[in-house]
């Protein structure tokens, strides 16, 4: 397994910035039926464990130790500890995508800001993910699987989406 190394973490205020960003990204889909709440009914508490939780360790040794694993529980955890009461699913996609898509190609994070993240969100299958999301909450929900299985899963699909682009890995 090829450990990418990650230099670029994701904020409580970056990912409040992409959640206004997932406001304007997903205005108007089809199957999407809820508006994402207000900055001001977003649990930043949770956001902010989430975020420390995905560079936690234990005994010396990283719970996440390379982009892949940290990107899989970071997805895995909004989804499932519901910072938001609604949209996500797709604030996951949002912040997942801006992390990988960052470390992943070399962005340089004093670059990325604003406008930037935009751009490189844009780069990435967002309905790809959002699919992702609603596998992942179903294959927990009606097959018990348990988190660590799903971790896995979505740190392989994570893995072989990345290998597919036509980008260059750090």
């Amino acid at each position: 397994m090829t450990k990418s190394k990650v230099s670029f973490y994701l904020t409580v205020e970056i990912v409040e910035f992409l959640i206004q960003y997932a406001k304007e990204v997903y205005v108007n889909e089809e199957d999407i039926v809820e508006d994402i709440p207000d900055m001001d009914q977003v649990n930043k508490d949770k956001i902010a464990s989430i975020l420390e939780l995905s560079n936690a360790q234990m005994y010396g040794q990283e719970n996440y130790p390379d982009l892949f694993s940290k990107a899989a529980y970071i997805f895995y955890s909004i989804i499932k500890n519901h910072p938001l009461h609604n949209g996500n699913k797709r604030t996951a996609v949002i912040a997942t995508t801006v992390f990988l898509s960052i470390n992943y190609t070399q962005n340089d994070p004093q670059y990325s800001k604003g406008k930037e993240y935009r751009i490189l969100s844009n780069r990435i299958d967002h309905l790809y993910f959002y699919k992702l999301a609603l596998k992942t909450e179903k294959i927990e929900r009606e097959e018990g699987v348990d988190y660590k299985d799903a971790l896995t899963f979505l740190e392989k699909e994570f893995r072989n989406y990345y290998s597919s682009l036509d980008i260059s890995p750090r």
